[in-house]
């Protein structure tokens, strides 16, 4: 039996093995780096009109509201942290509120 013929072979199983791994790390690297430009191209952007979003002090919390068209933006939970509970208001803020954060009841 030829040992080199059989190293060889071992060798180039070795070889490849080795590239795949250095490819799949390439290949999750530049991931990561897409997903990280992906998030600073969005990051504070308003999802209406896409300019920046800055932050406004809003009572005791901290909203975003657009600098372009002016809408404000809540984060979960914020609205009923303003208004309170939707039942001590009238009809048109429990609507306000329903469409905002769901009336809590299963569709």
């Amino acid at each position: 039996m030829d040992l080199s013929f059989a190293n060889a072979r071992l060798e180039k199983a070795y070889f490849f093995k080795v590239n795949q791994e250095l490819i799949k790390a390439m290949h999750e690297q530049e991931e990561k780096k897409l997903e990280h430009e992906n998030q600073e191209l969005h990051w504070m952007k308003c999802p209406k009109c896409g300019h920046d979003l800055k932050q406004t002090k809003l009572s005791s919390m901290v909203v975003e509201r657009c600098t372009h068209c002016e809408g404000v933006f809540f984060d979960k939970d914020e609205w009923t942290q303003l208004f309170g509970d939707p039942e001590s208001h009238e009809s048109f803020i429990k609507t306000l509120h329903s469409l905002l954060v769901g009336d809590g009841k299963p569709d």
